[in-house]
């Protein structure tokens, strides 16, 4: 899923846009990002939390991604970037995340919303290998 958050936003003019690794040196203990798509014209940072899940996704991802947006905060070279964080996650969000993303300056996007948004940008994911989508085809052919 990573791969096609990625492909999304290079659709969408990211000047850079990347899977972060694991071992990330500005990922603390607790905190995750897994995409970061770069627009630099715009002085904006895209981090977004993903999970592949296939029911309902609780707090762990939201607190992970806002433990990253609170430690970028802390060590952002340009105090004039707007860094914007966001938790996607394939399956929907339990009704604790959704309240607590306010709260957070969380975006949230579900799985339904996402599929909406990659084809609304054009991409056509059904040229990618099923393998690397880590969702399958017949849940894509479905919501369109």
């Amino acid at each position: 899923v990573e791969l096609i958050v990625r492909q999304y936003f290079k659709s969408l003019g990211a000047d850079e846009a990347i899977v972060l690794a694991k071992n990330d040196p500005k990922k603390q203990e607790g905190s995750d990002a897994d995409v970061l798509a770069k627009f630099t014209d715009l002085r904006t940072n895209y981090y977004v939390q993903v999970k592949n899940h296939e029911d309902e996704t609780g707090m762990h991802g939201l607190e992970q991604i806002k433990s990253y947006m609170d430690n970028i905060k802390n060590i952002a070279d340009d105090k004039n970037e707007v860094n914007i964080g966001w938790f996607l996650t394939t399956a929907v969000f339990a009704e604790e995340v959704k309240q607590k993303a306010n709260e957070y300056n969380i975006r949230l996007i579900d799985g339904e919303g996402f599929i909406k948004m990659i084809f609304n940008a054009g991409i056509n994911v059904l040229d990618l290998e099923e393998s690397k989508l880590g969702i399958k085809i017949e849940t894509i052919k479905r919501a369109d």
